[in-house]
């Protein structure tokens, strides 16, 4: 360099800076990239909701099981029943089996387990192998994987966590009516293909699972930390468990009986039929819109909103004689009952859905059990379902009540 002289270097870069067009292709191909493994879990997770939904197609072979293991029809059905309480038991197990396997692993282990015990029920159609290999086994796996697949929801999509656990909780309602239908075709000429055409369908979720579930990190949201913030306490997860087994108790009240309310109001069987149906479609659509709407406002006031419209559709039910009425508070009572269940686990993200989902769910097994007996029980006493209803709208104004108070719990927290 020569002295008293200055030397400049000017280097072009414009030609490096990427253009606006050019960063939006690559921000379109990062989510792409992104997306790629949230979507195949996903569609895991739905062939698993889909395929453990079966349980539920439970009263399409009841009479078929009667007549097989020689048995009357209350000591058939406490195999569903032991079904539920082991269901209840699984989902609760989730958080401590979590703990040491993976979620695809522990998905295949599932429905493998469940798909041989599916078989064995085939192989040896003996009550007691009934009462094992469908209650037990298909039982609590069908909560672990219940568990699984609305943990996977929210670690595949965090900031669509609502939408996606109403769509995996309707593709569980799904499964469960397309399974009724299903076996109520073939499982009166031979129970034996109702329990393989479920064990093939299980098989083939594990396989789907085995391919393109992928272990994602759980997000923040979904391990405790609060909507506002805030970490719940055991005082909002004891208030939401009332919540649940109040609501669920009187919409299940309904949803168990929805064939016998219409044919009770003089409905045949056929039209009775198309109560259930709806009622199955109500569920459905519960789900979705319940996840879609906690996307966008507290899953909490989601919750408030479902009990609103179960206690609407009741008293619809109580005072109305007209069928096509009855048909829409069926329906309206369905999709209550499918907003409930997809809502719960969104607004115990407040309160850990690992660490208190499996608690508050027990209370869902309550329901399940006590609901339909209930039901049944009133009605023998005053020959008609008003007194059940009635009790159901009760309960759902306490659950109501119950709502209110953990949304101001946890609004406080």
């Amino acid at each position: 360099m020569l002295q008293g002289s200055t030397y400049t270097f000017h280097r072009d870069y414009s030609s490096q800076i990427p253009s606006r067009a050019t960063i939006a292709q690559m921000e379109i191909l990062r989510r792409k990239r992104a997306l790629g493994p949230n979507a195949k879990t996903f569609v895991a997770a739905a062939s698993l909701s889909f395929a453990f939904g079966s349980i539920h197609s439970f009263g399409a072979i009841l009479e078929p099981l009667e007549n097989l293991f020689a048995v009357e029809r209350a000591t058939v059905s406490f195999g569903y029943s032991l079904a539920i309480i082991c269901l209840t038991l699984g989902v609760l197990s989730y958080g401590t089996v979590s703990n040491y396997f993976d979620r695809r692993r522990l998905a295949v282990i599932c429905c493998g387990i469940t798909a041989v015990a599916l078989l064995a029920i085939t192989v040896f159609p003996n009550f007691i192998v009934f009462l094992i290999a469908y209650g037990v086994v298909f039982g609590f796996c069908n909560g672990l994987a219940y568990a699984l697949f609305l943990d996977t929801a929210v670690a595949a999509f965090p900031t669509r966590a609502g939408f996606a656990t109403g769509v995996l909780t309707a593709a569980y309602g799904v499964g469960a009516a397309t399974f009724s239908v299903i076996l109520g075709n073939i499982a009166g000429q031979s129970p034996a293909l109702g329990f393989s055409c479920m064990a093939i369908a299980i098989f083939l979720a594990g396989l789907v699972t085995s391919l393109w579930l992928v272990d994602l990190p759980r997000p923040l949201s979904s391990m405790g930390q609060a909507e506002d913030g805030a970490r719940a306490t055991w005082r909002a997860a004891v208030i939401f468990w009332l919540v649940y087994v109040f609501a669920a108790s009187g919409g299940l009240m309904m949803l168990s009986h929805a064939a016998a309310i219409m044919t009770s109001s003089g409905a045949d069987h056929r039209f009775a039929y198309v109560g259930v149906l709806l009622n199955a479609l109500g569920n459905i659509a519960g789900s979705v819109t319940a996840g879609w709407l906690s996307d966008r406002f507290r899953p909490v006031s989601t919750i408030m909103l479902a009990i609103v419209i179960e206690i609407a559709a009741l008293l619809g039910l109580m005072f109305s004689s007209q069928l096509t009425a009855l048909l829409l508070f069926l329906t309206l009572c369905g999709y209550a009952y499918g907003s409930l269940i997809a809502a719960i686990p969104l607004a115990l993200r407040a309160v850990s859905l690992q660490r208190y989902f499996g608690l508050v769910f027990t209370a869902w097994g309550v329901a399940g059990l006590v609901g339909p007996v209930l039901a049944g029980t009133l009605f023998d006493r005053v020959g008609n379902y008003s007194l059940s209803i009635g009790t159901a709208t009760l309960l759902a104004g306490i659950a109501l009540l119950a709502a209110w108070r953990a949304a101001s719990l946890t609004s406080r927290s």
